[in-house]
């Protein structure tokens, strides 16, 4: 079985975040001794319930290797449009 990408939920996917979010912040962030990993769940959970949060998620046998988190709102410039902001993405090499 290969990789399979999909729309899914963010309840879907939650569970399963934490050990890719921790890999993803080990793999790529700058200054990870003065800024460390503090994901905020509960906004994201909040974006959720209102309906600002699309999630791909890449799997592979099934398991949950990847994602592409976005927020989806109006601009500040543009409040009467909504766009998509790509805001986090990663596949686990």
């Amino acid at each position: 079985m290969g990789l399979h990408i999909s729309v899914e939920s963010w309840k879907a996917v939650r569970p399963y975040l934490k050990p890719l979010f921790v890999g993803h912040h080990q793999e790529i962030a700058a200054d990870q001794d003065r800024i460390p990993l503090d994901v905020d769940w509960s906004r994201y959970d909040a974006m959720d319930a209102a309906g600002k949060l699309a999630v791909v998620a890449a799997r592979r046998d099934g398991r949950l290797c990847g994602y592409a988190i976005g927020a989806v709102d109006t601009h500040l410039h543009y409040r009467s449009t909504v766009f998509g902001f790509v805001t986090l993405y990663y596949l686990h090499p």
